[in-house]
């Protein structure tokens, strides 16, 4: 699928505003505090680019990942990962090995603003260029694992949080994922 400008603008902005909104409320997770310092940087890339005095990200790039669910689920795991993947609007600053990103998923779709990650610096399929470019059909394979395990994460917070929910409230849950 062709895309022009507008789709890295329309990432950065993501990026930024989850970002901003970290920093301004302080809701950086109290494990990441150690990591606030590394967020101003990324934050006035994005902004100059926002604001057209800068062309690019910089060395802050975006990467847009459309998400595949698992059609054939064969554990709970499966199933619970696929209702995330499906419907689950969230994002936060994630720090998975050595990398640093600010991840936000919508619906299907994921964005990762690279902030500091040595291991998204080779990655091509999903970075999105200035100009114009084209999102592959591929299964995007060949994403760094921490990826995976950043979406695993959530996966664990999302089911951590359900715990509190009626058994009422989660067979809606449910019968609403089954639907869409």
């Amino acid at each position: 699928m062709p895309y022009g400008s507008w789709l890295l603008k329309f990432a950065v902005s993501i990026s930024w505003r989850g970002l901003t909104f970290l920093k301004i409320t302080e809701e950086v997770e109290p494990k990441l505090s150690h990591l606030k310092s590394k967020i101003d940087d990324p934050l006035n890339c994005w902004h100059d680019f926002l604001s057209g005095k800068s062309s690019s990200p910089g060395k802050y790039p975006q990467h847009l990942i459309p998400i595949q669910i698992n059609p054939n689920p064969k554990n709970e795991l499966d199933v619970q990962l696929n209702k995330y993947l499906e419907g689950t609007v969230n994002f936060g600053l994630v720090e998975m090995g050595e990398d640093l990103i600010q991840h936000t998923k919508l619906g299907r779709i994921g964005i990762v603003g690279v902030v500091d990650a040595p291991s998204w610096k080779g990655v091509k399929v999903s970075r999105l260029k200035v100009r114009k470019g084209i999102i592959p059909d591929d299964r995007y394979n060949n994403l760094p694992m921490s990826y995976r395990d950043t979406l695993h994460y959530h996966v664990a917070n999302v089911l951590e949080g359900s715990k509190g929910l009626s058994q009422k409230q989660r067979e809606k849950i449910d019968r609403d994922s089954l639907e869409h």
